[in-house]
């Protein structure tokens, strides 16, 4: 990064896209994620965001009252086809596991992220994350059994044997769909867990992302900017149903800092 330029100054260059593809980790660090991406990029960015508690790839889900379209379906994909001229766009694919709690099969949700993969263009720089199976491993059947139960109640349980069997095939089948598109995956560390086998540990969610978006060539490792208060966002995506109530929002629904952030 130039030292004439302010990582939280916009710049006069075109807007890049970032393009954020997961489920409750995006949620939950999105103030983290949005003051390392100022941190480490230049100029004016255009963050397109598809996330929330529970989010699949492919299907609608309720989640608390709230009901979002699949990944594969949102508005994300439209926006970026449509996103303004600038430098290559940057994406990131995580919490690529939900599905497996809906029952759907490890080939299935891979297939998805794929097509997701294809919507994408030559020039994005992708990154991705492979489920946190170093954690798994760890894991009793007790623990599992516990934390599905408040994450997902309503969902009917797979014996903790069958869904370690699937977690590992969709660790395999998700390495191997990122060598095949030269995408070098993240394996998330045990020690970012807790407790909860699912979410990053709060204390080290700037980490996390700071390594994840280290895996695109523009992002320079030069810390968390500051930015201005984010507002709360939960329930602001474009498309939502909120106990459902169909409601839309304009987007983006948060400018500043030389960022525009748009959910879907």
């Amino acid at each position: 990064m130039s030292p004439q330029t302010r990582p939280d100054e916009p710049t006069d260059a075109p807007a890049r896209t970032v393009l954020l593809l997961g489920a409750s980790n995006i949620s939950l660090g999105l103030r983290p994620i949005l003051r390392c991406l100022r941190g480490g990029l230049e100029g004016e960015l255009n963050v397109l965001v598809a996330a929330g508690h529970g989010r699949s790839y492919a299907d609608r889900t309720i989640t608390f009252g709230r009901s979002l379209p699949g990944l594969l379906r949102c508005g994300a994909w439209s926006a970026y086809a449509n996103r303004p001229e600038g430098p290559p766009p940057l994406v990131c694919f995580t919490d690529v596991g939900n599905d497996l709690l809906y029952d759907t099969p490890p080939a299935t949700l891979v297939g998805w992220v794929a097509a997701c993969f294809d919507r994408l263009g030559g020039s994005a720089e992708v990154v991705m994350t492979l489920p946190p199976s170093k954690r798994a491993a760890a894991l009793p059947a007790w623990e599992y059994h516990m934390a599905r139960g408040l994450l997902f109640p309503s969902l009917n349980p797979l014996p903790w044997d069958e869904m370690r069997r699937r977690a590992d095939e969709l660790h395999d089948r998700l390495s191997a769909l990122a060598e095949s598109r030269s995408v070098a995956p993240l394996e998330p560390p045990a020690e970012w867990y807790g407790f909860d086998p699912i979410h990053i540990r709060r204390s080290r969610r700037r980490e996390a992302w700071e390594r994840l978006f280290s895996g695109w060539e523009s992002f320079q490792t030069n810390g968390e900017a500051t930015l201005p208060r984010v507002p709360v966002v939960w329930g602001r995506a474009e498309k939502v149903r909120i106990f459902g109530r169909s409601r839309q929002t304009p987007q983006p629904v948060w400018q500043g800092a030389g960022i525009s952030l748009s959910l879907y």
